[in-house]
């Protein structure tokens, strides 16, 4: 079985963001390492969020190209959030504290039965409901797979 990882919005906003940043490079390198092996998974709520803030975020692309980018993100996934998922989360945010929407993704990742949970706005190495939460930025896709 593969190894899957949940990818949270912030690490598809690195990567796509022109800037030549740090953040952006690392994140390319775990989103190009992951596709090859087939090992990402989102849903319709990453896409929406990318959506949302790629079109704040990158004010000299077009509606068009934003929406573009987003259509290529379906690739990895577009399951909406269910009344399973939805009571999920409810669990994970009583037991664990995370924010609606990061509970809500953890329990889509959980549904999804990932791995781990790419992200650098969660705490790394955070076991929750059998999912590690990992910051790419303190590791390289090598540790993991």
């Amino acid at each position: 079985m593969t190894t899957t990882f949940f990818v949270d919005t912030n690490i598809l906003i690195y990567a796509l963001d022109e800037k030549p940043l740090e953040k952006g490079k690392i994140a390319l390198q775990w989103l190009d390492e992951l596709a090859r092996r087939d090992a990402i998974r989102i849903n319709l709520q990453v896409i929406n969020e990318f959506c949302h803030v790629a079109l704040r975020k990158f004010e000299a692309r077009s509606d068009s190209d934003i929406k573009a980018m987003a259509s290529t993100l379906e690739q990895w996934g577009r399951d909406p959030i269910t009344n399973e998922i939805s009571a999920a989360a409810w669990v994970i945010r009583q037991n664990f504290r995370y924010s609606w929407f990061d509970s809500l993704l953890l329990a889509s990742a959980h549904n999804l039965k990932c791995s781990f949970f790419l992200s650098e706005d969660l705490q790394n190495g955070h076991d929750v409901v059998g999912l590690t939460i990992l910051n790419p930025f303190l590791a390289t896709p090598s540790d993991f797979l």
